[in-house]
């Protein structure tokens, strides 16, 4: 196997060995997969509303983005924290990080593409 990744990477092809390649899939369609689907049960707005918490954003810059009321964004962080099962915003990144993974949508730029 060794050998025929040799001559190939010779020949001036790209080469993996099948079980590399299929381990590749395999992560890829997970992170995809979770990144883009809502997550236990999340809505399209909770999913917003996280990739924004995520990124740092406060209440009021999340309420601002979302043209939103801060008590809106609040109901909203509540609904989420109960269907993750945390009580706060740093156990929620912890659970965005190990469950959604570092490829959340990119809120500003899926807007800006739509509005254009």
């Amino acid at each position: 196997m060794i050998c025929k990744g040799i001559h190939a990477l010779l020949d001036g092809e790209l080469w993996m060995s099948r079980d590399l390649m299929a381990r590749l899939i395999l992560f890829y369609r997970k992170y995809q997969s979770n990144a883009f689907r809502p997550a236990c049960g999340l809505t399209n707005r909770e999913m917003e509303i996280i990739s924004l918490l995520s990124n740092g954003s406060s209440n009021q810059q999340i309420a601002e983005k979302l043209f939103v009321s801060e008590h809106t964004v609040k109901s909203h962080l509540y609904n989420i924290f109960r269907k993750i099962n945390v009580h706060n915003r740093i156990q929620a990144l912890n659970w965005i990080h190990q469950n959604l993974g570092p490829i959340l949508p990119n809120i500003e730029a899926e807007r800006s593409t739509k509005n254009h």
